[in-house]
């Protein structure tokens, strides 16, 4: 059991037979009564890469969901106060400048028995570098004539950021929890960010965790989806 009154930062709500303690940013879960609980862990995605000259920037990778399955994981608190961290999304990078997007904040429960942190989302990766898209919970997706691809996801929280199968001024996608990124495959298409995933832990299913769309060059559409 939880002492609501005592804890810091969290919405409680009840959902059937469940008290839900929600954290958007920083605080503490005063746990007064040892046991089994369950988890949602959910950080911040990364920023979308700039773009120069019409050529693009990759899209910002999803932040990493633990567990990414879908459902709430379970771990075994003990009698003490457990420090919550959220992380933020992290900045994007406006246009007329190539450089890569920032990674999303890691999100986290520090304690005895609490899970692993989940991994901030990847930035996207800027045009005309060697830089590819970030690694993260879920990866950035490449810039426009990088050539050198797209960002690693976390395993077990996220997938790859998309990369440009041939140079073109399009960019990649960032990777989201259940997809990659979509590949950049000419010069006009827009690139999707890969599908986030569906977790009903509030009460509700709710979605989590969409990569972002990369960067295209064309009339009427200059931004990704």
């Amino acid at each position: 059991s939880v002492d609501e009154a005592s804890s810091t930062g969290a919405t409680f709500s009840t959902s059937g037979s469940y008290r839900i303690a929600t954290f958007t940013g920083a605080g503490t879960l005063v746990v007064d009564g040892g046991g089994s609980f369950e988890y949602l862990l959910v950080a911040g995605g990364g920023g979308g890469a700039g773009g120069d000259f019409g050529f693009s920037g990759g899209g910002g990778g999803a932040g990493g969901v633990l567990p990414n399955t879908g459902s709430a994981g379970s771990a075994t608190f003990s009698v003490e106060t457990y420090t919550i961290a959220v992380g933020a999304g992290g900045a994007g990078v406006g246009a007329g400048n190539s450089l890569n997007g920032v990674n999303g904040g890691n999100s986290s429960i520090a304690g005895t028995g609490a899970p692993s942190a989940a991994v901030g989302g990847g930035g996207g990766g800027a045009c005309f570098t060697t830089s590819t898209g970030q690694n993260g919970g879920s990866g950035g997706g490449e810039g426009a004539e990088t050539g050198s691809g797209g960002g690693t996801g976390t395993s077990g929280q996220g997938n790859n950021g998309a990369a440009q199968v041939t140079p073109f001024i399009t960019a990649g996608g960032g990777g989201g929890a259940s997809a990659a990124g979509t590949d950049s495959l000419d010069n006009e298409t827009i690139t999707n960010g890969g599908a986030g995933i569906a977790s009903p832990y509030s009460g509700t299913p709710t979605s989590y965790a969409g990569g972002g769309g990369g960067g295209s060059w064309v009339s009427g559409q200059p931004n990704g989806l």
